[in-house]
């Protein structure tokens, strides 16, 4: 038998003794224990389920004085009533020794407070025992942060959604990131459509005047490229192709490290600025003009006293078979013509001495018809049409003589052939819907003069200069150009407007509108309309004029109608065949370009027979109806009108009108 060794014989290569390998135990628990203390999170050792140890993290996390104080808890005591068992179930993987990926949850301090935390936990043997090793992160400040945010951001989702502005954002590229549903209304874009697409290729901007804008021009880029925000006018093209007047305001927008990473717009329609700026401009323009054509008169007038003062004293010296004698007989005549003119200057500067008083419009229409049949000849037939109890207006009765011959005068230079010259009055009352929107006048209520004939009409170009002085579409030689501008002058100085409607080829209305005279022996004023009785039905609308659609699709919309836009006939008639059982009533035009407005009812009563109709003109009934238009008593409502007359007028014919039966 061998002798027994000594231990430090025992050793093999390389082994070291007990006391070594306990001491490197001790330092490595040591570094470990260090590490965990260091740890800005809480660490536990959970074993069978209870807490076995705890850093001072995790002991100030759960609100405890010391990490003792926690030892032998349940961990899941700790964890808010609430969640436990979701925590328990999330936490179940520890059992088969696998890790627990970080998971929220709610714990329960010492003192009674709740957190929100955020674990993670991996297999970690404990005194060779299985046990757990628990990672608890205090995320309460981060929650809170991100409520905030998300409070901050529903704030600012709320105002961009209520506003009435458009406001989109784009990023560098120039796709849109964000679009408010005031942006969809403006452009007629949806946000689907319109989401992370090139903006500039979808709403190519245009220059305020309508032409083409490179890519660089617009003000988006400039505000990206600059980083500076940029204000102007610019033009947008819609969906539709039609062009919106909007004014912008382009903002950059910057990261966190100040890069430009997109741009802002907000913008509105500035389509009723614009054309108050040109009504402006012109009613100064014409003042200008007013001022200067009046104080030559008032001057040139003085001047012709003195040339037909002496003309007529040198005439008195003549014998009757004097040669001069015929040549100051045409002086004189010339200078009685240039007196007229400077009337009429005088008028339209509304520099005339006028003797303003009560007057009886239908007495002053009466008198003057009589006159007319004289004056415009047999060729052209003149009837009229007077309220019984129509209101008084003040105004100078010459002045109003002169209004009512001078567009007679015109009417009948417009109608060669001859035709018919129709004189109409009523009351009227003059919302603020209308006068905002279609009107130069305070709302109120008025004395009407519609003076209408079957001439050939004027295009759109002739209208913009009809009240300019010396403007005339006559032969030279044949027209001042002074008689409608004397008219607006006229009408100016009474405290009226006047108003005009033409198409090519169906003759011109002209409405003028009174101020009813506030005199006790006025007659009592026609009251105004009931307030506006909406419905639930769909109308077809169909009317030329971009403004007037987009006015009449206002009025109906705030009624509760469902509103269909239609631009021409063609348009309408597509619509119509499209979705016959969806409309209920058809608004129609009378004189659109391509096929008058019965027309296109004959050919809608073909599709939908049941489709109850209204017309609308800006000529006055009688002279549509002189045209055959209104035939088969079909409804009719004369422009301009308010949104109560309208909506009166509308209730009226679906109320009404008889339903024919619905086709198949």
């Amino acid at each position: 038998m061998n002798a027994p060794r000594e231990p430090h014989e025992l050793q093999g290569p390389g082994e070291q003794n007990p006391d070594q390998t306990l001491e490197a135990l001790r330092e490595s628990e040591e570094r470990y224990r260090r590490l965990v203390e260091l740890c800005p999170d809480g660490v536990l050792v959970q074993s069978n389920g209870r807490i076995a140890f705890v850093n001072l993290t995790g002991s100030k996390i759960l609100a405890a004085e010391r990490p003792q104080l926690l030892v032998g808890t349940l961990l899941l005591d700790l964890v808010h009533p609430d969640l436990r068992d979701e925590t328990r179930a999330r936490l179940a993987p520890l059992d088969s020794e696998q890790r627990v990926e970080a998971f929220e949850t709610r714990m329960v301090r010492l003192d009674g407070g709740v957190l929100d935390v955020e674990i993670a936990a991996t297999p970690f043997p404990h005194q060779g025992k299985p046990a757990a090793q628990i990672m608890i992160r205090d995320v309460t400040a981060r929650k809170e942060t991100e409520a905030a945010l998300r409070r901050q951001s529903e704030f600012i989702r709320t105002i961009t959604e209520s506003m009435g502005e458009g406001l989109y954002v784009i990023d560098r590229a120039g796709r849109v990131s964000f679009m408010n549903p005031a942006s969809e209304r403006l452009l007629g874009w949806t946000r689907e459509e319109l989401m992370f697409r090139d903006l500039h290729q979808m709403t190519h901007y245009r220059k305020p005047d309508g032409s083409p804008l490179a890519k660089h021009e617009c003000a988006l880029h400039h505000a990206m490229e600059t980083g500076t925000t940029v204000r102007r006018d610019d033009s947008f093209i819609r969906k539709d192709g039609t062009v919106l007047p909007a004014f912008a305001i382009c903002s950059p927008l910057t990261s966190a490290t100040d890069e430009i990473v997109g741009a802002v717009i907000v913008f509105h329609d500035v389509t009723e600025r614009r054309a108050l700026e040109e009504q402006l401009l012109h009613s100064q323009k014409m003042e200008a003009v007013g001022r200067l054509a009046g104080g030559i008169a008032h001057d040139f007038n003085n001047l012709l006293s003195v040339v037909s003062g002496y003309s007529e004293m040198v005439l008195a010296g003549l014998d009757e078979d004097d040669e001069r004698r015929a040549r100051m007989l045409e002086v004189l005549r010339a200078a009685d013509r240039a007196t007229g003119l400077t009337r009429q200057l005088l008028a339209f500067g509304r520099r005339q001495v006028i003797e303003p008083r009560n007057l009886d419009l239908n007495g002053v229409v009466a008198d003057v018809e009589r006159m007319l049949h004289r004056l415009i000849g047999e060729d052209v037939q003149i009837s009229t049409k007077l309220a019984a109890d129509l209101g008084r207006i003040k105004a100078d009765p010459g002045q109003v003589e002169q209004v009512l011959i001078n567009l007679a005068v015109n009417a009948r230079d417009a109608m060669p052939d001859g035709g018919k010259l129709i004189l109409e009055t009523a009351n009227v009352v003059l919302d603020e819907d209308l006068v905002r929107g279609t009107l130069d006048v305070e709302a109120g209520p008025y004395v009407l003069l519609s003076v209408s004939d079957t001439g050939i009409g004027m295009d759109h170009k002739v209208k913009e200069h009809l009240f300019e002085p010396f403007f005339t579409t006559k032969e030279a030689g044949k027209g001042s150009g002074l008689g409608l501008a004397t008219v607006h002058g006229i009408m100016k100085q009474s405290g009226g407007h006047v108003w005009v409607y033409s198409e090519p080829g169906w003759g011109t209305t002209f409405k003028l509108y009174f101020p009813l005279a506030p005199s006790p022996d006025a007659s009592p004023e026609e009251s105004a309309p009931a307030d506006a009785v909406g419905g639930t039905e769909t109308i077809l609308v169909v009317e030329d004029d971009d403004l007037v659609r987009s006015l009449i699709r206002e009025f109906l919309t705030s009624m509760g109608y469902v509103v269909i836009l239609a631009a021409d006939p063609g348009e309408a008639l597509e619509i119509a065949t499209e979705r016959p059982e969806e409309i209920d009533l058809l608004l129609t035009d009378v004189v659109m370009p391509g096929m008058s407005g019965r027309d296109l009812v004959d050919r809608v009563a073909t599709i939908a027979p049941h489709i109850r109709v209204l017309f609308m003109s800006g000529y006055t009934d009688e002279s549509v109806a002189s045209r055959g238009i209104l035939q088969d008593g079909l409804a009719f409502l004369q422009k301009p009108f308010s949104r109560q007359t309208i909506s009166a007028k509308v209730r009226k014919v679906l109320d009404e009108v008889p339903v024919r039966p619905r086709q198949g």
